[in-house]
């Protein structure tokens, strides 16, 4: 609550002095979605004997989901407000690290075209973060200890800020627009790589007011790497559960992708596994969570 308190203090501020401004109509499906959830929220809390195990499991479940959806627009909007203070591009420097470090992005970006499997599972694995996510959150619900379920809940959501955040100070058109400009012929791919955000970031940077409708808001960070950062938050959740190989095998295939569908370059994907890491090592290091991360294993 702290993250997105904060999420929405910067957003607030930024929407009252920057060009972005909110479509009103945007709030209603959220609203919608929340009200509903609150009242089953509600129905539940009246209940005599909350203190059932099914029903304490379903509260957590029901105001998990309602925290996700307000969240979940908080950080979207925070990324789109913070993206129009417009701090220089950083692609070149990006592009530099990669480089020193030794690492080839456009040979990796080309192996993967070469391979039209290849191609298609990992468009599949880096479209569907969120939805995997929410479904990985309602198993973690029903684990023999729910707190995972927590902690997945509030690793994900502080890293989300802290990359965004980041991301920021960062502003980047990233790698497939560096290499093969945004008019490249893509077409092979069964989903546009690494392009799909330019043109909202540009609108941003430009400072003509810009309509901001929820829903409507791509992720903007290349630097760093949210969904290799949640890729490894959900294996860190995981551990020592049955869904712990599951978990890495979908998040190895989907970190993989982010360089192109993504169109990060390698040093995002290394910026997001450690903070990614950082986080998700102090969380398990809580009272709460300790027991759930030292016990033994479910099978």
């Amino acid at each position: 609550m702290a993250c997105l308190v904060i999420a929405v203090i910067i957003s607030s501020a930024l929407l009252a002095t920057g060009p972005a401004f909110m479509n009103p109509a945007g709030f209603l499906p959220t609203l919608q979605r929340v009200v509903a959830l609150a009242a089953l929220i509600g129905l539940i809390l009246w209940r005599p004997g909350l203190g059932h195990p099914i029903a304490l499991r379903l509260a957590t479940v029901l105001i998990g989901i309602t925290f996700l959806v307000v969240a979940w627009d908080a950080i979207r909007v925070l990324n789109h407000t913070t993206m129009t203070l417009a701090f220089p591009l950083a692609d070149d420097l990006l592009d530099g690290w990669d480089r020193a470090l030794g690492l080839d992005w456009r040979s990796y970006f080309l192996a993967v075209e070469a391979n039209p499997t290849l191609r298609a599972a990992m468009a599949w694995s880096y479209n569907s973060l969120t939805y995997l996510s929410v479904i990985a959150y309602l198993m973690m619900c029903v684990d023999r200890d729910y707190r995972r379920s927590l902690y997945f809940l509030e690793t994900f959501t502080l890293t989300a800020v802290v990359c965004t955040v980041s991301g920021a100070f960062f502003p980047a058109r990233a790698a497939v627009d560096r290499y093969f400009g945004s008019d490249a012929d893509l077409s092979v791919f069964p989903v546009e790589p690494g392009l799909y955000h330019l043109g909202a970031l540009e609108k941003l940077r430009s400072g003509a007011p810009v309509e901001l409708v929820l829903g409507q808001l791509p992720g903007l960070v290349t630097f760093p790497s949210f969904h290799t950062a949640a890729g490894i938050l959900l294996v860190a959740a995981a551990w020592r559960s049955w869904l712990f190989l599951p978990a890495l095998a979908y998040s190895t295939l989907m970190i993989a992708s982010t360089p192109v569908y993504g169109g990060h370059y390698f040093i995002d994907l290394l910026s997001g596994a450690l903070i990614a890491v950082g986080i998700a090592l102090i969380w398990a290091r809580f009272d709460r969570f300790r027991p759930v991360f030292q016990g033994r294993r479910d099978g």
